[in-house]
């Protein structure tokens, strides 16, 4: 036998002597009417037991947007727990949650809004009432449901494993109506962005400088990207600069103030800011790789591969720490080394699939090298605008125009992305 083989052996044993040891202490409880309460929770536990070893995954953490379709779970524990006591909270909820597996989605949601009435206390319960309201189309009590249940960073997860960009953006959405927090706004326009819905990501940023106070930093932070969104960049520069001033820790906003006063054409005051920003925190290695972005635009390959090579010292399993140090060997016409970070960022462990993605490009895009670097650039910069990073696609289509400065297709894709 396997180890895989062994452990879960191992695992379904012990899952079956927990449950018979459940059945002999019900066997004993059930002689006393006052144990009604706990004979109820040991149905509950031995019909969670059955749902485990039916291959159940919990179904707040499932991003589908859509009632599963039947199966057939069995709920007899539950039933049995609920005639011992009918307000058993547990009970309610994976009655519900057995009924919504086998696709009664409505007789899920009426044991989760009983579980609700029950225990009004419990996050739990609000989570799968949340859950059933949103997915059967009732969104604001489903908005109602996820507040109580404090569940924003959930759903923002839920969002981040959707499988589809409309997905997303329903979970998004959803978690920036729940709670709107600069991170919910931020990853709901951004992708509204990416969609090209510009003017709705603009107007979700204005709507929560709107619910700021002045004297808020992320009033200044909402209003700085409204500017970068509109292409006002030393607008936004000056924006997130005031926000800095007033936050206890301003990392994020030197940060963002450097970016913004690079795409201003500001270079020398980018660089200085970049500075500001890893002294006060030396390991914020996005940092590094902006200002090394910014140094190989200015064709300073020396200073930039510093900045690249301190962002590899502090992380150094991270791909996009090779990644761009084999870009900037590109740039240098140090074609061996460039294949050869390229190569290693495959083996680092990527933050996501997309980052694994692209690295497996840019291995590919190098044996296939065929010495127009024009071309190679506008590939790689739609990869870039493929997932999202925005930065990395104008940093590369520039380089493009470097090499080419009327070329037609470049010009086109950063018009796209200002």
């Amino acid at each position: 036998m396997n180890t895989v083989g062994g452990i879960k052996q191992v695992a379904a044993a012990r899952t079956e002597h927990l449950r018979l040891g459940m059945l002999f202490l019900l066997a004993v409880l059930v002689l006393v009417p006052e144990h009604r309460p706990a004979v109820s929770m040991l149905h509950v536990n031995l019909g969670v037991i059955q749902l485990l070893k039916s291959g159940y995954v919990s179904i707040v953490g499932d991003p589908s947007t859509s009632c599963p379709s039947a199966d057939t779970f069995d709920a007899s524990d539950f039933r049995q727990a609920l005639s011992w006591n009918g307000q058993n909270e547990r009970a309610l909820i994976y009655s519900g949650v057995v009924q919504w597996m086998n696709g009664d989605c409505s007789g899920a949601l009426k044991n989760w809004r009983e579980a609700a009435n029950v225990a009004p206390v419990s996050n739990l319960t609000w989570l799968y009432l949340g859950k059933g309201e949103f997915v059967s189309g009732e969104t604001s009590p489903a908005v109602t449901a996820f507040r109580n249940a404090e569940a924003e960073a959930l759903l923002m997860r839920l969002g981040d494993r959707a499988a589809s960009v409309q997905s997303r953006l329903e979970w998004y959405e959803l978690a920036v109506r729940t709670e709107p927090t600069v991170l919910s706004v931020g990853k709901y326009a951004e992708l509204l962005d990416y969609v090209g819905r510009k003017p709705e990501a603009v107007e979700v940023w204005e709507v929560f400088a709107s619910q700021m106070a002045e004297d808020d930093p992320d009033h200044w932070w909402a209003l700085a990207v409204t500017a970068g969104l509109r292409g006002h960049w030393a607008q936004a520069a000056e924006l997130y600069h005031r926000g800095g001033a007033l936050a206890g820790y301003p990392y994020s906003f030197l940060e963002r103030e450097g970016v913004a006063l690079q795409r201003a054409g500001d270079l020398d005051g980018a660089i200085t800011t970049f500075r500001q920003a890893v002294q006060l925190y030396p390991e914020g290695v996005w940092t590094y790789w902006y200002a090394g972005h910014l140094e190989r635009c200015r064709g300073r390959y020396a200073e930039a591969e510093r900045w690249y090579q301190a962002a590899a010292d502090i992380q150094p399993r991270h791909p996009l720490a090779h990644l761009y140090l084999g870009a900037l060997a590109l740039d240098r016409g140090q074609y061996d080394l460039a294949a050869n970070h390229f190569a290693t960022a495959r083996t680092k462990q990527p933050d996501t699939y997309d980052e694994k993605r692209l690295c497996w490009f840019l291995e590919r895009a190098m044996g296939v090298y065929d010495g127009d670097r024009v071309a190679w650039y506008i590939s790689l910069g739609e990869r870039f605008q493929e997932i999202g990073r925005v930065d990395e696609a104008i940093l590369t289509y520039q380089h493009a125009l470097e090499l080419e400065p009327d070329n037609s297709e470049a010009l086109a894709h950063l018009d796209a992305l200002r």
